[in-house]
């Protein structure tokens, strides 16, 4: 780890945000990103403002198969699951307590079901038994007016 290491940690994080999640065109966060960099002082290293140039356009290219599809949205399709989103220790001590099966459905229901959607689909709060966890909340609040 360099000098600089935190500086392009961060600041390739910034640029893969804006591509794959924020949605920011893609010659936008590239070029942005990668301005960012030439002007923080201390100065970054030419090589390494290239090596984040370069990661950034290689993961808004286009996906040869389909055009609509950044090459770095299909790796997240590809190479993530649900439990990606969940602190390690807490996937484990959920498989240890409620087993794989529950485990994953919890993970999967805890996904936004849209770019919209910032609430969760469930309640985790202690107040439920894990039965209860895999209900929606509609069905929840509709359970405690009876």
């Amino acid at each position: 780890r360099g000098k600089h290491a935190a500086m392009i940690q961060a600041t390739l994080r910034v640029g893969v945000a804006q591509l794959l999640f924020l949605k920011t065109p893609p010659f936008a966060a590239v070029q942005e990103t990668v301005q960012a960099l030439k002007v923080h002082r201390p100065r970054v290293p030419e090589p390494m403002t290239k090596f984040v140039n370069g990661v950034l356009r290689k993961l808004s290219r286009p996906v040869a198969e389909d055009e609509g599809l950044l090459f770095g949205e299909q790796l997240l399709l590809t190479k993530t699951s649900a439990d990606d989103n969940v602190a390690p220790w807490l996937v484990q001590q959920w498989k240890h307590d409620w087993g794989e099966e529950i485990t994953k459905s919890i993970c999967d229901e805890m996904i936004p079901i849209d770019e919209l959607t910032v609430k969760s689909r469930i309640d985790i709060s202690t107040k439920y038994s894990p039965g209860m966890l895999l209900k929606s909340n509609d069905d929840l609040a509709e359970q405690e007016k009876l």
